[in-house]
């Protein structure tokens, strides 16, 4: 039972990790496509 739990542990913390390295590349796919739909607006 207790390789189980740490098997699971170690899979929760490498998804930590990869969200972790995913999070900025999202905040700036978002930043990119409201900024583009501000100047759409604008224009």
């Amino acid at each position: 039972m207790r390789y189980e739990v740490d098997q699971f542990e170690v899979f929760l913390l490498s998804t930590a990790d990869i969200a972790k390295g995913a999070l900025p590349n999202i905040t700036k796919l978002v930043d990119s496509v409201i900024t583009r739909f501000l100047i759409f607006i604008a224009v």
